[in-house]
């Protein structure tokens, strides 16, 4: 809930700074970092109906129309209801686009940017993980955008509950951490598995975890105590409230070696995907007019997910937001921080940045290759342009299907494994590593 640094400097003044008078002598050794969980902003709402009467809630804070002036020289108050409603059919407001992103840059600036520094400055690492990070629609709601505020933490962390399979939300903090060239990424894990979560479910979700990125490990949870309604408390204890904790080695032996291989050398992946969070902005308005072209964006972006990795074809997501700082002159493989891509694909998107579309023109031109997925954008940073139809003529359109998508990236896929009848693998996800002069390679069951 913090959008200003001074409030920021002011937490960390009451927590950080008092574990730094106590322990900080082991800050950055037996203490490596501090955990933040689950920092999101006033969650925004939408109304139901565009003639509703209720009151709603915004992400706001005392200066935003002075800050929002400042950025982009009109008054927030005034445009406030394009913010709200729509504009009308076919129309889109460039305010409602900069509003999300004003207020995604406010609030990961001041606390995430704050916070990192002062790790940074400190020798601890900012680790933790986002409230609601997995789809479009909830981190737009809690965070504005998942990616930008991973650029402060030295350690990008996620949450995994219930064993759901969020492959979006370890794709977007393992490309930041790949591209800014972090230690590693932490994940939450086994949290509300129950008391009857066997071995085999926690060999599953570490592996298919370690295959996407994940190189250390935050269980979820262990009891002090598990007296009255605390046994309830999103169980199971890992620790010796659970009668199996003492055969626990089973299975963090296998994970301790699987990490030490997936940690040397570096990723090898060829493929570049545009995050499309900027496009589903547009559509957050009233429910009854643009609910369904939010679900289908949604939609969209989990069929992404789910087609390239049981597709076997490993790729990282590439924030617009972030790709200035990462990506100063475009080059073919177009290099991004500390990774290389060969291919980018732009999935169904309704706007894009210039500063994307300058970079991606000049990749076009030294050789790279890009492919429209779906809808080319018929917005450039929120406003009406061909831009991006031009740069479609120069590069590769499909549909917006499986095996279009597939087929289009066939020379992107660096492992293919097939089942006996010949068809591709369903169940398999893998990660390939370059290391020196050999390569690591780690397949595992989903």
């Amino acid at each position: 809930r913090f959008t200003d640094p001074e409030d920021t400097r002011e937490f960390i003044k009451v927590t950080h700074e008092s574990y730094l008078k106590v322990v900080g002598k082991d800050f950055g050794k037996s203490i490596p970092a501090i955990f933040t969980d689950e920092p999101h902003m006033t969650g925004k709402q939408t109304h139901r109906f565009a003639s509703s009467q209720r009151d709603i809630t915004l992400s706001f804070t005392d200066d935003m129309n002075h800050t929002f002036k400042e950025e982009y020289g009109r008054d927030l108050l005034e445009i406030l209801p394009e913010i709200l409603w729509e504009l009308g059919e076919d129309e889109v407001s460039v305010h409602r686009y900069h509003y999300h992103d004003h207020v995604t840059e406010r609030f990961v600036t001041a606390y995430f940017d704050t916070i990192g520094k002062w790790c940074q400055d400190h020798d601890i690492a900012l680790t933790g993980h986002l409230l609601s990070e997995r789809t479009l629609f909830s981190q737009t709601l809690a965070a504005g955008e998942a990616m930008r505020c991973y650029r402060s933490f030295q350690i990008p962390g996620v949450d995994i509950l219930c064993d759901q399979k969020e492959f979006s939300t370890l794709k977007q903090a393992v490309s930041v951490a790949r591209q800014y060239n972090r230690e590693g990424v932490i994940s939450e894990l086994y949290g509300v598995t129950h008391w009857d979560y066997d071995f085999k479910g926690h060999k599953l979700q570490g592996d298919w975890q370690a295959a996407l990125g994940v190189t250390i490990r935050c269980h979820h949870l262990a009891y002090m105590s598990m007296e009255g309604e605390a046994k309830r408390d999103w169980p199971a204890s890992i620790n010796y409230q659970s009668p199996w904790y003492e055969k626990y080695p089973y299975i963090e032996d296998h994970f301790a070696r699987v990490n030490t291989a997936l940690t040397r050398g570096k990723a090898c992946v060829k493929l570049g995907v545009i995050h499309p969070i900027e496009s589903f902005w547009l559509s957050f308005g009233p429910n009854d007019q643009t609910q369904t072209i939010r679900d289908q964006m949604d939609e969209n972006y989990e069929n992404l997910m789910q087609w390239l990795l049981y597709g076997m074809i490993d790729f990282d997501l590439i924030s617009e937001s972030l790709l200035p700082e990462l990506c100063n002159k475009a080059t073919a493989p177009l290099k991004v921080g500390e990774m290389e891509y060969e291919t980018i694909l732009i999935p169904d998107c309704r706007t894009i940045r210039s500063s994307t579309l300058e970079r991606l023109e000049q990749f076009v031109e030294n050789g790279g290759k890009v492919i429209f997925a779906g809808r080319i954008p018929t917005l450039v940073d929120g406003i009406k342009s061909d831009r991006a139809k031009r740069l479609s003529k120069k590069s590769k359109v499909i549909e917006y299907t499986r095996e279009e998508m597939l087929q289009a990236l066939r020379d992107d896929r660096l492992i293919e494994i097939r089942q006996e009848n010949g068809k591709l693998s369903e169940n398999l996800f893998y990660q390939l590593r370059q290391d020196n002069d050999c390569h690591w390679l780690f397949i595992c069951h989903v």
